[in-house]
């Protein structure tokens, strides 16, 4: 199968289709993308100790840095600094396309 997609719009890793489904699923089907994405768009908790004290789920610290670290590796979240001195991650523009239209992203 070609890639469905011009390899300067989406670089793809040597031995990958480009699928944009199979590439979606390789990103964020694994136990533990989702529920810390929904619990940084809807739950509003974007510091790692909030995202921690706060997952129902009961993620490990180590998982939840390494997913942390893979979203934003990714580009669907982005680092944000604030007065504090906390890091926080928010949705990134790319992020952000997949929520609610409604939503307000800084909340």
């Amino acid at each position: 199968m070609a890639q469905p997609v011009a390899h300067d719009k989406l670089p793809v890793p040597p031995g990958k289709s480009g699928c944009p489904i199979n590439m979606t699923i390789e990103l964020l089907g694994d136990r533990w993308s989702l529920i810390v994405l929904r619990d940084i768009m809807f739950g509003g908790n974007t510091h790692f100790r909030e995202l921690l004290a706060a997952s129902i789920e009961g993620i490990a610290s180590n998982i939840l840095a390494n997913r942390l670290a893979k979203l934003v590796a990714a580009g669907l979240l982005t680092r944000d600094n604030d007065p504090s001195h906390r890091q926080g991650r928010i949705p990134s523009d790319r992020g952000a396309l997949r929520q609610p239209s409604g939503r307000n992203r800084h909340t």
